[in-house]
Parts: structure tokens; sequence; C-alpha cells
């Protein structure tokens, strides 16, 4: 059950088979797992990165250099990375219970959205919310940091 690890079972997986798999072993409710939190998601990730976005861009604005109109598109992708890493890192939470709860198998060790987020804080602590972030991160800014290079180096 699960991930196949052997060479011949990874031979005959296809899409097909490992639809059917999942079907057989958690039924066919498991490929919506973890879709409500990701809609609740959505819209505080959407308002925070919207809301940042303009605020980063003020400020950036007010940085001597950056208030040169050559440099506006630096200004927005710099403002647009900011604020993507501020709406990820305020919901990152929600993205921890989806994981946990799209990763169950047959047996349901999390009941739901609040049941996740209450058992997460009373079993790890807080800080449980926020396993995995920094990798998030550390990824989104070598992007971001890449993007500033390859735009202010042409």
């Amino acid at each position: 059950a699960g991930m196949h690890s052997d060479a011949a079972a990874l031979r005959k997986c296809s899409i097909w088979h490992e639809a059917s798999r999942i079907v057989r072993e958690e039924g066919f409710g498991a490929f919506w797992k973890g879709n409500l939190v990701t809609i609740v998601h959505r819209l505080p990730y959407s308002a925070m990165s919207f809301y940042s976005y303009e605020r980063y861009k003020k400020l950036l604005g007010m940085v001597p250099g950056l208030d040169d109109p050559n440099y506006v598109s630096v200004v927005r992708l710099l403002g647009g990375g900011l604020a993507g890493v501020t709406a990820a890192s305020v919901t990152y939470p929600l993205d921890v219970v989806r994981t946990r709860l799209a990763t169950q198998k047959t047996t349901r060790y999390y009941k739901g959205i609040f049941h996740t987020l209450s058992t997460i804080c009373r079993e790890e602590s807080g800080r449980g919310l926020y396993k995995g972030l920094g990798a998030t991160l550390l990824v989104s800014r070598m992007l971001l940091l890449r993007m500033v290079f390859e735009l202010t180096c042409q």
C-alpha cells in the first residue's frame, strides 16, 4: 500500500493504475482530501497578497534609487515577491492542515480543519503549524533573488 519503491512496481505504474489503487484503498472521496482547506485558504491568502503588495510597492517606492521610473518593474517584482512571502507566512498553518488531512490513508487521525488545528497546537505547540515554512520561504526567496538579478543585470 502507499507509494511503491521497487522497480517492478514502478514499471507498471500509470495514472489509471494509481487512480484505481487510490479508489480501492481509500475510496473515491480520497481525490478531494484537503480540498475544503484549500478553498478556505484561498480567501485570506489572496486578500493578504493583494493588500501587502500595495503596501510593499509604496514602501519600496520610498527607497532612494527605487523611486526612479526606470526601476518600476523591479519595485513591482520585489513587491510581488514580498507579498507572496507575507501571504504564505500568514496562511501557512492552513497549508499544514491541508497536508495533514490529505496525507491520511484509511486510518483517520484528524477529523477536520478545526480538529487538525487544535490537535497540532495541543500535541506540537503552535510551532507545529509552521513546520516546513523555512524551506517554503527559502525556495521563494531564491526564486525572487534570481529574478531580481536577471532584471537588474540586463
